[in-house]
């Protein structure tokens, strides 16, 4: 989604060389630890059911943090003071996918094929009703995935 993003020891609202993703999906902020960095990065745009929303995703040093919320598009990225110029943030899309519509129960998803291999198995105990996301663990690039569901609009 967006590349390095140094720190200033200021709040940086960045709008520009946002890379959105391909189909609705969660962030990931991944921090250096020089400072160590702290607080929490705001993602602010349109979610899978086309309505704007905010998330924070609360930085952890050295390592990746992952939001819930599967982003259509993002417009601002919201960079806390508590990011120096010693350390940055890059902000990257992750394996939780939007449905687009609202899950009631995690048994509503029922299918899932990876390039035309079932893969149905990997659905139990990664369909979020909250965000109506499936976490589909890592996903490779180009491959082909379908996924079937009841949803209620």
């Amino acid at each position: 989604v967006h590349a390095a993003i140094a720190g200033t020891g200021s709040e940086q609202e960045i709008t520009t060389e946002i890379t959105n993703p391909d189909v609705p999906r969660n962030a990931s902020v991944k921090a250096t630890n020089v400072g160590p960095p702290s607080g929490s990065v705001k993602i602010t745009g349109i979610n899978d059911k086309g309505i704007s929303s905010e998330e924070d995703i609360t930085i952890i040093p050295n390592d990746t943090a992952y939001g819930n919320v599967a982003w259509s598009t993002i417009s601002k990225i919201t960079v806390p003071a508590g990011v120096t110029s010693n350390d940055s943030v890059t902000i990257g899309m992750s394996d939780k996918l939007g449905l687009g519509v609202s899950i009631v129960n995690a048994g509503d998803v029922f299918k899932k094929k990876i390039n035309n291999e079932d893969k149905s198995g990997e659905i139990s105990g990664n369909v979020d009703t909250t965000y109506d996301t499936l976490n589909c663990e890592t996903i490779a690039s180009n491959a082909d995935l379908t996924i079937w569901f009841k949803g209620r609009v």
